[in-house]
């Protein structure tokens, strides 16, 4: 059984890394385009102003004075943002979905296990809880880790579509799941916009 959900764990992170992040823009008869990594393009798509287009499955209008954009800590890691000194946000987009079988909660162990094998220790799970995204019921799990010595308590919020799954993450610096920390993670979710692609 471990060695199953290695195997999971492992092509859900290797499918990661292949997820497609907008690296560019130009106009195509004078319209303009987003350009993705994978070098495939599409029209770009009318947002708010403080909308930013991520991949094509995903879009994120947070507010730019709480959310800042700051350095993937990974490559798995679609984009950043920093709420405060000690509580950040990311996503994870990855092309896995239903259309394999795939639910929220058999997504969940897997995820789990990268987390133990990136990070070194078992990550402690303090909370799973169902949550609205969308218009849609999902789940989100809350686990604290050890990170470089640091505790760090992430909020998982798993958006599981066709062939999507969107990890859409909160973490902060200590041992609980703070008010602050609970409060952000509502205000990144109500932010985040997640499609499957055209």
């Amino acid at each position: 059984m471990k060695r199953i959900l290695l195997t999971c764990a492992f092509a859900l992170l290797a499918s990661a890394l292949h997820a497609q992040t907008v690296v560019g823009k130009a106009l195509v008869d004078g319209k303009e385009v987003e350009l993705f990594s994978d070098q495939s393009w599409r029209f770009t798509i009318e947002t708010a102003p403080d909308c930013t287009t991520i991949t094509p499955k995903l879009t994120f209008c947070g507010n730019p004075a709480h959310w800042t954009t700051s350095p993937r800590p990974a490559p798995i890691v679609a984009a950043a943002y920093q709420f405060n000194g000690t509580t950040y946000g990311q996503f994870v987009i990855e092309d896995v979905g239903t259309n394999l079988g795939l639910t929220v909660e058999s997504a969940r162990a897997p995820v789990l296990e990268v987390v133990k094998v990136t990070s070194n220790t078992e990550p402690t799970v303090m909370l799973v809880e169902t949550t609205d995204f969308q218009g849609q019921p999902t789940e989100t799990v809350v686990y604290r880790v050890k990170v470089g010595g640091l505790d760090v308590v992430y909020a998982n919020t798993m958006f599981l579509g066709k062939a999507t799954l969107a990890q859409l993450m909160t973490y902060e610096i200590g041992t609980n799941y703070s008010e602050t920390h609970k409060a952000a993670h509502a205000e990144f979710l109500a932010a985040t916009q997640v499609k499957e692609a055209d």
